[in-house]
């Protein structure tokens, strides 16, 4: 229970830090520059939270939960996307690295496609 809160929390408050640099940074119309840059954001996050919880006993898994699943997951899957990937590639599984990355990007825009797709049939 301690870990889904944690979790929980965490990614609550990332969901909340990346629509308020959205809001700040970006109009309509424009370029999603809040979004974009909560993606670097948290992928610097998730790769400083991962390597201080492998270096820092007192961080550890409860630290990595909070900090990478949760704030860094809130703020933007895109982090875990690249976290998964470069773990994929130091081991090195290049092959499953490179269809992680391209299946995601693929799968990712067909999915919103799809949806919108579905909405514009539904909502008449």
């Amino acid at each position: 229970m301690k870990n889904l809160l944690l979790v929980f929390f965490g990614s609550g408050l990332g969901g909340v830090c990346r629509y308020g640099l959205a809001r700040w940074l970006d109009g309509p119309g424009a370029f999603p520059w809040g979004i974009l840059l909560a993606n670097g954001l948290a992928c610097l996050l998730v790769g400083l939270a991962l390597g201080l919880a492998d270096q820092r006993p007192g961080l550890g898994p409860a630290g990595k939960l909070l900090l990478a699943t949760g704030f860094c997951g809130g703020f933007s899957t895109f982090s875990a996307l690249a976290a998964d990937t470069l773990l994929l590639a130091r081991q090195p599984q290049w092959g499953l690295a490179l269809l992680n990355l391209g299946a995601s990007l693929v799968l990712g825009f067909l999915a919103v496609a799809a949806g919108l797709a579905l909405a514009q049939r539904w909502g008449g």
